[in-house]
């Protein structure tokens, strides 16, 4: 994606957008990261499961919070993430009760 022209043009934007379908057959709802004012990373969320909500761009925002304050503090591995995370963002995504084992990673 960093070659594709249109994902480079995208970098400076501030607010979640989406990627149009035509592009992969789907729509994607990113944001950007930005440290310092500087872009460092991309929070896409991809929609083949479900269609995008308004709530969503909520989501997205409180996410790409947490991870951005995560690599300030560089107490998040960028390579891996807590074995339940998926789980606990797909539940938020879907309006249910986060649930976690015991012992949970995160």
């Amino acid at each position: 994606m960093k070659f594709d022209p249109i994902f480079r043009e995208t970098i400076g934007t501030i607010d979640p957008c989406i990627f149009p379908s035509d592009m992969w057959g789907y729509r994607i709802l990113y944001y950007n990261i930005r440290i310092t004012g500087v872009y460092v990373a991309r929070v896409m969320l991809c929609e083949t499961d479900r269609p995008l909500q308004d709530s969503d761009y909520s989501l997205l925002v409180f996410i790409s919070n947490f991870l951005k304050t995560a690599m300030e503090k560089q107490s998040f591995s960028m390579n891996n993430h807590p074995k339940d995370l998926d789980l606990c963002f797909n539940q938020m995504l879907n309006r249910e009760t986060i649930v976690l084992k015991k012992h949970s990673s995160i």
